[in-house]
């Protein structure tokens, strides 16, 4: 097994070591002369998608973040219930239940980028379908329930007024989160 150099930083090493069929990074810690032992980065990485170009970016960085520090990953898509201005007694059943089943199915396809993703690249990974008005606040929730320390996310970019009347459901998961989040634009 091969071994880069290492750099201490603050009482901290980075040690990457490369074996032959797979990267690793370990940061390395010691206390007072203690042995110095390894210690995982992140454990649970939570990756939302809305199916989007700009999220198979974000999926397959946080993949490959998640396969260098031996992380699992979660996929995680947020459909909205359906609300229209008709009360719900108006809309034939058969009309809903085919949004329903509809949007269950792309809601699977979408989680299903994630998971070949992460099945392809030997990573252990789950998905999950949350229904709520706001992702981000399904997003949040969802990493805080299922115990994630990370969460990667797209940003699609938008700036000015389209930014400010569209809102960012990436802005509001970065504002109303309490674990680290990194944006892949």
């Amino acid at each position: 097994m091969g071994t880069f150099p290492k750099v201490r930083l603050s009482g901290f090493t980075l040690n990457k070591r490369r074996t032959s069929s797979q990267k690793m990074l370990l940061l390395n810690w010691s206390a007072g002369g203690q042995e110095e032992r390894p210690i995982s980065m992140y454990k649970c990485i939570l990756i939302p998608t809305d199916g989007s170009e700009f999220c198979e970016r974000a999926i397959r960085h946080g993949i490959a973040l998640a396969k260098l520090v031996q992380a699992k990953v979660i996929g995680v898509t947020v459909t909205r219930p359906l609300h229209t201005g008709t009360p719900r007694f108006l809309i034939p059943s058969s009309l809903a239940a085919a949004i329903h089943t509809e949007t269950v199915k792309l809601a699977g396809e979408k989680l299903a980028v994630i998971e070949g993703l992460a099945q392809a690249a030997g990573v252990e990974g789950e998905t999950v379908r949350e229904s709520h008005d706001h992702p981000w606040e399904a997003i949040v929730n969802t990493a805080r329930d299922r115990g994630c320390d990370l969460i990667v996310m797209a940003s699609h970019g938008r700036r000015g007024l389209s930014a400010v009347v569209l809102g960012s459901e990436t802005y509001k998961v970065l504002t109303h989160s309490t674990i680290p989040v990194l944006v892949v634009r």
